[in-house]
């Protein structure tokens, strides 16, 4: 997310080229010129702070403004890991847990727990590929609980995941991580996130 700083540099550029323009013009600048800046300052950061976090996935604005797909919510998870338990020799079994995603326009969060670990993305992607169709593309790390952490330390890993909305929203594909392993990956049944105030939403890192 673009803050305060990055947006009043980029009006007082503005300003500087239109003070350029005008002086080219044969314009006398004065004062009276710089008054508004200020003002100028606090309304265009206000305004776009509050669509990146709160307005931007209005139906509004679909398609012609914004093409993003909406996913921020708390989701279903079913896992299907190719790890083989090394006592029995077999494929263990799925693993449910609760993928957290924290989205605004600029910035995008996905927070995965089970009862064993807690995983959070590190980077992502989101890409258009056609059909009303997306692909979301991330890169995470992964810190079991302490009491597993002997048989499974901290790791890394990436997913690739194909977003389908009709006829309900699902996130489905596969994983990888740093200890050669892999899996399968199926998230559905989005339920909104509990409500945040106003002044916590706009100040919190990430969104």
């Amino acid at each position: 997310m673009h803050n305060r700083f990055q947006f009043s540099a980029l009006i007082i550029l503005s300003a500087i080229v239109w003070g350029a323009v005008l002086l080219i013009s044969g314009v006398e600048l004065t004062w009276a010129h710089a008054q508004p800046f200020g003002a100028t300052t606090f309304v265009v950061t206000s305004v776009v702070v509050l669509f990146d976090r709160f307005v931007w996935h209005w139906p509004l604005f679909r398609g012609w403004l914004v093409s993003v797909p909406h996913i921020d919510g708390i989701w279903e998870v079913t896992l299907q890991s190719t790890y083989t338990d090394p006592n029995t020799g077999q494929k263990i079994s799925p693993i449910v847990g609760t993928m957290i995603v924290t989205q605004t326009l600029s910035t995008l969060v996905v927070r995965l727990e089970t009862s064993k670990q807690s995983s959070q993305t590190l980077g992502y992607s989101i890409r258009d590929v056609g059909g009303g169709a997306y692909e979301v593309l991330g890169v995470y790390q992964s810190d079991p609980t302490l009491e597993h952490r002997v048989g499974s330390p901290i790791h890394y890993g990436t997913f690739k995941l194909r977003l389908d909305q009709s006829p309900l929203p699902t996130l489905q594909g596969h994983y990888w991580t740093d200890r050669n392993t892999s899996g399968q990956f199926t998230a559905r049944n989005r339920q909104p996130r509990p409500a945040v105030g106003i002044t916590q939403r706009l100040f919190r890192r990430g969104g």
